[in-house]
């Protein structure tokens, strides 16, 4: 069933080759591609923060292992003990005899750490998007999403075939308008919120967010991948900084990113989140997670959970030092924000990609932000800052970032 939404269709177009969809896109990533030489191939990768592409070593600030956990050697020789003891992945999905000992211990973890009485792990969070959003939506339900949520996150909507309606970016009003056109009564409604936007660096305002669905008697999903472990005075995300916890029914997690792992999660006050198990695909459909993987992460969190205030004073020095020197030579940046994805508008589409161009041929390695999931003309420069780098390091990141911004006119110099 193809969901309803509130805009207009798009008018019908001729048919076409369904392969010419593929090439065309195909084309579009060639295009990517060639300013850079290449694809780039990390072909080692001596520490957290360093890569090799094509042969020549550089700085890596597109990382997203925000505290290069995944070169802890507590975390490596958790997983190096798993992978001896269990081998190198499981036999099936956890419904279907795939589910170890460690497993159990991983949810009993996170939900520790998470401070929600019932949990469950997905192979991914992109799985945890689709299976969560999938499973509480469906027909007859609606649900509300910002307009530039993570493309993932529309798609977990759509394929819940429940109606889709998007609000203005990050606006409370807006969202309380397109609220207001439904029954206050019915619990049918489900918002859904990226509390760290990961297209544009941004937090969202879950204050006043959070206090719209209260008004309406909304479910609400939070998606913190980009900042469980990262934001709040345990580490809990966004919703935790804001004081908005108990506003939020399912909170979705990563382990990938603070944890350093492989993996997706949803924790709940709820235990209707243990009856959404059954209906989630990828737990009867994927393999399990593999042991090392989840041995890591169950390290990663006893971490977190002893030196996470240190971790994250030490990060969040690192990010005011970047957006800091980033805004005093010119670039639009918040300087305030504490997310540690830091992105500020480098031009159009050609603009941009010889600026990452040249950002590499000076020894730092930063990812961009292009069309669709930002405007044509204002491509966004996205530079992911760690623990795990060195002030020398970020010194190195931003004055190669200003040198390739004064010469191509993004900046004055």
């Amino acid at each position: 069933m193809t969901p309803s939404v509130l805009e207009p269709l798009p008018p019908p177009r001729p048919p076409i080759d369904l392969l010419d969809k593929c090439r065309a896109h195909a084309s579009s990533a060639d295009a990517t591609r060639r300013p850079l030489g290449a694809e780039p191939i990390a072909a080692d990768s001596p520490d957290a923060v360093r890569v090799v592409i094509d042969g020549r070593e550089v700085l890596h600030f597109g990382s997203s292992a925000y505290f290069g956990l995944q070169r802890d050697p507590r975390c490596v020789e958790a997983a190096h003990r798993a992978l001896l003891a269990y081998g190198t992945g499981t036999t099936g999905s956890r419904r279907t005899g795939g589910e170890t000992a460690l497993h159990a211990e991983l949810e009993r973890a996170v939900r520790g750490f998470m401070g929600r009485p019932h949990a469950l792990l997905f192979p991914n969070v992109y799985q945890a998007r689709l299976d969560v959003i999938g499973a509480l939506g469906g027909p007859g339900d609606v649900i509300f999403l910002d307009s530039q949520c993570h493309p993932t996150l529309f798609d977990a909507a759509r394929q819940s075939a429940a109606q889709l309606v998007r609000y203005r970016h990050d606006d409370p009003e807006d969202l309380d308008e397109k609220l207001s056109r439904f029954p206050r009564d019915a619990r049918n409604k489900l918002v859904v919120f990226e509390a760290l936007h990961v297209t544009r660096g941004e937090i969202a305002r879950l204050g006043p967010l959070t206090e719209v669905t209260n008004t309406w008697n909304a479910y609400v999903v939070l998606d913190e991948a980009h900042s469980v472990g990262v934001i709040g005075p345990c580490g809990r995300g966004v919703a935790e900084a804001s004081g908005v916890d108990a506003r939020v029914d399912f909170v979705i997690g990563s382990l990938t990113t603070a944890l350093g792992s492989e993996g997706g999660f949803c924790v709940s006050n709820h235990d209707a989140l243990l009856g959404l198990a059954s209906l989630a695909r990828s737990l009867a459909w994927s393999p399990a997670a593999p042991p090392a993987s989840v041995a890591a992460a169950i390290a990663a969190i006893g971490i977190l959970e002893r030196e996470g205030d240190s971790l994250r004073a030490r990060l969040g020095s690192r990010v005011l030092r970047l957006r800091s020197g980033l805004a005093s030579h010119g670039f639009d940046v918040d300087v305030g924000s504490p997310s540690p994805l830091i992105c500020t508008p480098v031009g159009d589409l050609s603009r941009a990609l010889l600026f990452r161009r040249e950002l590499l041929a000076r020894g730092v390695l930063a990812n961009l932000i292009l069309p669709p999931a930002a405007p044509a003309t204002e491509c966004l420069l996205r530079i992911a800052v760690t623990a795990a780098h060195e002030d020398r390091q970020i010194d190195a990141a931003l004055h190669a970032v200003t040198e390739v911004g004064r010469a191509l006119g993004v900046v004055e110099g």
